[in-house]
């Protein structure tokens, strides 16, 4: 279960979640026609910061490495097994991600590889040595998030 999700950007709204369904939603500008989806509240974006932290791509134009939101990290707090844990990428060190446990303090920076396959390996059993074809925690972790 994601807990919280939020961001060094100091206008960045944090969310924190509850146990049970979660719904994210906005309401519909007055003047907004029926047809209007779009009010840039940022639901889509909540859903690329989560890909993004959980290890999702981050080639040189993603929006996280471009002015200016590359100065600003965001941080998702979840359940990782049997404990919380508060994952942190930016765009300055978008090879890393800092996995930091909230109850001791106690912070690893790891290559976005290693937080991948540790990722697949304690929320699917993946075996890190899977042969060629196998799923990858990328192709499955999108079926969690339903993200893009």
């Amino acid at each position: 279960m994601i807990r919280s999700v939020g961001s060094s950007l100091p206008s960045f709204k944090a969310l924190t979640f509850q146990s049970g369904l979660n719904v994210v939603l906005a309401e519909r500008a007055e003047g907004s026609e029926r047809t209007d989806t779009r009010n840039g509240l940022g639901k889509s974006s909540l859903l690329e910061i989560i890909h993004f932290v959980l290890g999702g791509g981050a080639e040189r134009e993603h929006p996280f490495r471009q002015p200016p939101l590359d100065e600003y990290t965001f941080t998702v707090a979840f359940d990782l097994g049997d404990r919380v844990i508060a994952a942190t990428r930016g765009g300055q060190d978008p090879q890393h991600v800092l996995v930091t446990d909230p109850d001791t303090g106690e912070s690893e920076r790891l290559p976005v590889a290693a937080w991948r396959a540790r990722l697949g390996n304690e929320m699917f059993g993946l075996a890190q040595d899977a042969p060629k074809y196998s799923p990858s925690f990328g192709s499955l972790r999108v079926l969690l998030l339903r993200a893009r």
